[in-house]
């Protein structure tokens, strides 16, 4: 449903490489908002599945999930944009996963 306007080329093929690190079970706390009430094992989600699809210029990526918290999907999307710009590589996030 959101649409972000990038006017730069980016590796996609990396970016796909990238998203399998976002799939299975983690605790996504470094990519949403943390809240005080939150207990550690409410950062936990599932990820099933990610897919891109390139339509008329438009990149679309697609999250399948147990459920998303608030900015979540944003971040990821965000970490992703910055491994296609070489700015971020498939080690950034396996840091940033467990840390």
């Amino acid at each position: 449903n959101y649409i972000y306007q990038y006017n730069d080329k980016l590796d996609i093929q990396k970016m796909i490489e990238a998203s399998k690190y976002f799939i299975g079970t983690h605790n996504f706390k470094s990519f949403t908002k943390c809240l005080k009430e939150y207990e550690e094992n409410d950062y936990v989600r599932t990820i099933y599945d990610i897919s891109f699809d390139l339509e008329d210029d438009i990149l679309i990526i697609k999250f399948i999930g147990s459920g998303f918290m608030r900015y979540m999907v944003r971040n990821l999307v965000g970490t992703l944009i910055e491994v296609g710009q070489n700015k971020k590589t498939c080690e950034d996030i396996i840091k940033i996963l467990n840390g």
